[in-house]
């Protein structure tokens, strides 16, 4: 019981800190989003692809094994399928601040793929072809595709990606 307590707490405390997230609904949105980079179900391919150093950097540096951040790190965690995931969950929730990209109200999979591809501070909507090969990995794995922008104009746009209108 100490020795969870204290995984936990050590969790809570470093930024590094990584979770299982192998066979959730997130590794199903995130394999989705591989396949809008890749056109392929690689997941180490689409972390070669689109995880910079930079990206790792604002997602925490997530470490396997909870280890200090340092570039090593970050090669070996886009090595490791489930550190990849962490990054990505931590680079598009966390440092996107739950953005509702598309105003659907509601923060899910299309967002977050939206905040993968554009970034925190660039603008919603993504080109037609990733689109379609999110769609296409999407409607196989019952992720929602096409919905929300009925409510989304400049102003509201303005406000989720810089805080002003």
């Amino acid at each position: 019981m100490k020795s969870i307590l204290f995984i936990t707490i050590t969790c809570i405390i470093s930024v590094n800190c990584i979770y299982n997230i192998i066979g959730t609904d997130l590794e199903t949105c995130f394999n989705c989003i591989c396949f809008a980079v890749t056109m392929c179900n690689d997941t180490l391919k689409c972390a070669k692809n689109s995880i910079n150093e930079s990206y790792w950097e604002k997602a925490g540096s997530p470490t396997i094994n909870n280890k200090i951040p340092s570039t090593q790190e970050y090669k070996n965690c886009l090595k490791d399928v489930n550190c990849i995931y962490n990054t990505m969950n931590f680079y598009t929730n966390v440092g996107g601040s739950n953005r509702d990209t598309n105003c659907d109200g509601k923060f899910d999979c299309k967002d977050r793929l939206a905040v993968h591809f554009k970034g925190h501070v660039q603008n919603y909507p993504l080109e037609s072809y990733i689109y379609r090969r999110f769609d296409n990995c999407a409607v196989t794995n019952n992720i929602p595709v096409r919905e929300g922008w009925t409510s989304c104009d400049l102003g509201t746009i303005k406000e989720v990606f810089f805080g002003t209108k």
